[in-house]
C-alpha cells in the first residue's frame, strides 16, 4: 500500500550565530503541517479535553508499562508542558486531525527536545 502523505518543503530560515534556526522560527514553520488527509497542528490551550479524550482511554497505553491519566488535570498539566516546550525550543507534539474534520482531534504525535 503507497502512503502519499508525504509532505516536502524547502523554506528558507534565518539562522542565529549556532547557525541553527531560532525558536521562533521553527514554530512559524512547523505551526501547522498538511497533507492530503491530515492536519497536524501546534497544541492550543483548549485541547485539554481532547489530551485527555486520548491519554485518558486505556487502549492508548495497552502495549506500554505506562497508566491512562488518570483525570483530566493530568492532561491539562501534559498539555501545559507541552505548551512551554513549543514556546521553548519552537516545535512540540501537534494534535492530528482529519484535513475534512479540523475541530476533531484524533491523536497526538510530534518530536521533543
Amino acid at each position: 500500500m503507497e502512503n502519499n502523505d508525504t509532505h516536502m518543503q524547502q523554506v528558507s530560515t534565518p539562522r542565529t550565530e549556532s547557525g541553527s534556526p531560532s525558536a521562533t522560527d521553527l514554530a512559524r514553520i512547523f505551526n501547522e503541517v498538511t497533507t492530503a488527509r491530515l492536519v497536524l497542528r501546534r497544541l492550543r490551550s483548549t485541547d485539554g479535553p481532547a489530551m485527555f479524550s486520548v491519554h485518558g482511554d486505556p487502549a492508548t497505553y495497552r502495549y506500554t508499562p505506562v497508566a491512562p491519566h488518570p483525570d483530566l488535570a493530568t492532561s491539562e498539566e501534559m498539555l501545559q508542558e507541552c505548551l512551554q516546550h513549543w514556546e521553548i525550543y519552537g516545535f512540540g507534539l501537534w494534535a492530528v486531525t482529519l484535513a475534512r474534520e479540523a475541530e476533531k482531534i484524533i491523536g497526538f504525535g510530534g518530536v521533543e527536545h
